[in-house]
């Protein structure tokens, strides 16, 4: 594997924290806390049982009404306390808060591309390992100091710093230096060309920050930040608050934001509230405004509130899949990994285990990163097919209708974790392939062992859900050897390692696509969806809205 993605063991704890949140019917969006998914219902065996429960979400989108007005504090209620607001130090739930008090170099705009934001243009070498960024004019940080080429190259040489033992450095994969050129301009240079940078610098993580507010706080600047996005640090209340004020000389040069200029709430405050239902109840009593990361159930419930607006963030960059092991048969039959693409019924997975909270992803990649195949058609739900393709690839009708080859039964494991939701999963793909002759044992495995046991391959079968912000994603999880090593494709490999070098967006696109529809000609794995997760709010919030990664747009919210 190149040194970009084999250096970004971080890529790898994102998705396996991906994995971990999908296991515990859960998802951490940057709107809120994560809530635990239940299913009322989890004792369906057939198709037809499951389908009696099949009921689409009610779903309530208030639009904004009026012009916006300023003013006001938005209270958030969160789930985890942040562990540090310096973005080079941030691991897991600061960086949720980092998005609101650092800009970036570029930004995921609504293409999926980056965009300018705080650089204002862009240029790549001919060897590919130059990007050369000229920034905007007359930029100030929060502190009123300049925000130059200077700032950019100190805020990077910190993540580089071994001394700052930075959890976000592999992030950056190959990049060596950063070189001022002229006080607006400033070179990122990389030992190898590394295509990934631009969706990762419009991470938190690569976050602006002032100089001067780091030579003043010194180790104390994680709890005193200072960037330059719209809103500025207040105060800190360990296990209860964090408040954020508006930065009145914001200028948003975003290509995403309706609102170019400062934030219209004066404060947005987190509450630091660990249970779901505790938030859920300062909601609708009014002491906070707003709740994130819903499952399809919390959804449905508080869609009946005629005092909360409910709506969905169907951006996200996971896709569920059902993944085989490398083991015989599945690593050599084809026809067989075939026929369980279509044996699968993934519309009423969607509708039972998800309550129609999401859409059908025929593509092994996330729905908001750039280059998901939109004309994908995967493979559709079709028994009679997968029979076909089984009896003629030598299947033979055994004991209690259980199919037989070469004298061994088509009986295997999935694995999933111990979560009633990811049990429902498992009982419907059991009873949509026993429909075809493959019987299927569901083991349950408590969620820490979870992950150890998926990455070692102890199952046949496996579904979860994965993904990153990047097409990157298919070095980590699909070249050999594989996040859990998987069987070896050396066709696919060659597309990778095309892909691990191509820094042009489009041309990257063009991969993108030739990967996905390689995985799915080889059903390598079965695609079957990406969730929604859900954000509730008061009436009175209006303009909510996220961006393509799925983070909340904080600045353009304001009170009706």
């Amino acid at each position: 594997m190149s040194g970009k993605l084999k250096s970004g063991w971080l890529v790898l704890i994102v998705l396996l924290v991906g994995l971990f949140l999908a296991a515990c019917g859960t998802e951490a969006t940057p709107t809120n806390s994560a809530s635990s998914e239940t299913v009322t219902n989890s004792t369906a065996t057939t198709p037809a049982q499951a389908a009696k429960v099949n009921i689409n979400p009610v779903v309530t989108v208030t639009p904004s009404v009026g012009t916006p007005k300023t003013g006001g504090s938005l209270r958030v209620g969160f789930n985890v306390e942040p562990d540090s607001l310096d973005p080079a130090k941030a691991v897991t739930t600061g960086g949720f808060f980092c998005e609101y008090i650092y800009a970036r170099l570029i930004h995921i705009g609504t293409d999926k591309l980056p965009h300018p934001w705080l650089a204002e243009s862009w240029q790549v070498s001919q060897d590919n390992k130059t990007i050369t960024f000229k920034l905007r004019p007359e930029l100030k940080f929060q502190d009123g100091t300049t925000v130059d080429a200077a700032a950019v190259k100190f805020s990077f040489d910190r993540i580089l710093d071994p001394k700052t033992a930075s959890p976000v450095k592999a992030q950056f994969g190959s990049l060596q230096t950063v070189e001022i050129v002229d006080p607006l301009t400033v070179a990122f240079k990389f030992a190898q060309p590394f295509p990934s940078f631009f969706t990762n610098a419009s991470l938190y993580s690569a976050g602006i920050v002032s100089p001067a507010a780091v030579a003043k706080f010194g180790d104390g600047f994680g709890r005193n930040p200072v960037g330059a996005r719209p809103f500025v640090f207040k105060s800190w209340k360990p296990g209860q608050e964090l408040v954020l004020g508006r930065y009145a000389d914001y200028k948003n040069f975003r290509q995403d934001a309706t609102n170019k200029g400062p934030a219209y709430l004066d404060e947005l405050g987190f509450k630091i509230i660990p249970q779901l239902e505790t938030q859920v109840a300062a909601l609708q009593t009014g002491s906070i405004d707003l709740i994130g990361s819903l499952s399809p159930q919390d959804v449905r419930r508080l869609s009946q509130d005629k005092n909360l607006a409910v709506q969905p963030v169907k951006e996200t960059i996971l896709v569920a899949q059902v993944e085989f092991a490398n083991k015989a048969p599945f690593n050599t039959d084809i026809n067989l990994r075939q026929a369980v693409a279509y044996a699968l019924d993934k519309q009423l997975i969607l509708d039972k285990a998800f309550d129609g909270y999401g859409i059908l992803n025929p593509n092994s990649l996330g729905i908001s990163v750039a280059g998901w195949d939109e004309s994908a058609k995967g493979y559709p739900y079709d028994p009679a097919k997968a029979k076909a393709l089984l009896e003629a690839d030598g299947w033979k009708v055994g004991a209690n209708g259980i199919l037989e080859k070469d004298g061994k039964p088509a009986s295997y494991t999935i694995l999933t974790a111990n979560a009633a939701i990811l049990k429902t999963r498992a009982e419907i793909i059991a009873a949509n392939l026993k429909d075809v002759g493959i019987e299927l044992k569901i083991r349950i495995v408590d969620p820490p062992p979870f992950l150890a046991t998926a990455k070692a391959g102890d199952y046949e079968l496996l579904f979860t859900s994965t993904g990153w912000f990047d097409a990157s994603f298919f070095a980590i999880h699909f070249k050999t050897p594989g996040w859990n090593g998987q069987f070896s494709s050396p066709e696919l490999d060659k597309l990778i390692a095309q892909l691990d070098v191509t820094v042009d967006p489009n041309l990257r696109i063009d991969l993108t696509k030739q990967l996905q529809q390689y995985i799915n000609n080889q059903a390598l794995v079965v695609p079957v969806l990406s969730r929604w997760s859900g954000v509730a709010f008061n009436n009175k919030v209006q303009g909510f809205k996220t961006d393509t990664l799925g983070n909340a747009m904080y600045h353009e919210v304001w009170f009706s």
